[in-house]
């Protein structure tokens, strides 16, 4: 886990994916507010003891976002303004482990002046970045951090004024759409395939 908020917002949101490494609960949401302005949102709560497994300082690890660090957990929340250009075209990010192409995991597609379609695609990320999702661990450390990631999960919403369609689950205003992603899935490289999150949505011209 390396600087999670900055690569966020040099990346979009995409790159909050990456920060599952270690996370207890993430929530990562685009909310298209015109065709040419997209609210990127990130609020991410780790265990305490994950969190120093990473080896991080909370300012690096968040930076340019807001954090909090206690005995108990870490949290790290933040969002950013995007233009449409930068959600379908953004720029590779380099990490200490690699270079993530965000374009592997969160696809925007601009279909109309009105119309995106938002792709996320867990079973890609999983199978081709599992050294940035998740570093090389011993079986015991492994093991560990199985148990504390169960229960917990990572959520993507993508908002706008109005669901076109989606493969997820609809706000009962029909605005948003919603896909809960278990966080012990990111230790399952040979599991049950995860079909992709996919949802086209309307928003008002820029």
């Amino acid at each position: 886990m390396k600087q999670i908020f900055a690569r966020m917002t040099r990346g979009a949101v995409v790159v909050a994916l990456v920060a599952l490494s270690g996370c207890i609960d993430a929530e990562v949401g685009m909310e298209f507010e015109t065709g040419n302005r997209i609210v990127a949102r990130m609020d991410m709560l780790m265990e305490r003891q994950l969190f120093d497994m990473a080896g991080e300082a909370p300012d690096t690890a968040c930076a340019q976002g807001r954090w909090n660090l206690t005995d108990s957990y870490f949290s790290c929340s933040g969002e950013r303004v995007l233009t449409m250009a930068e959600a379908t075209k953004p720029a590779p990010i380099q990490t200490q482990r690699a270079t993530i192409d965000p374009a592997q995991a969160v696809q925007v597609e601009q279909l109309s002046p009105t119309q995106a379609r938002v792709t996320v695609d867990f079973a890609r990320i999983l199978s081709e970045r599992p050294e940035v999702l998740m570093p090389p661990a011993s079986g015991d450390m492994r093991a560990t951090i199985h148990q504390r990631l169960l229960g917990h999960a990572f959520v993507f919403q993508v908002r706008g004024s109005r669901v076109v369609q989606t493969s997820g689950e609809i706000s009962a205003d029909g605005r948003s759409a919603r896909y809960t992603f278990p966080a012990e899935r990111l230790l399952d490289r040979a599991g049950t395939p995860i079909a992709p999150f996919v949802t086209v949505i309307e928003f008002p011209p820029a």
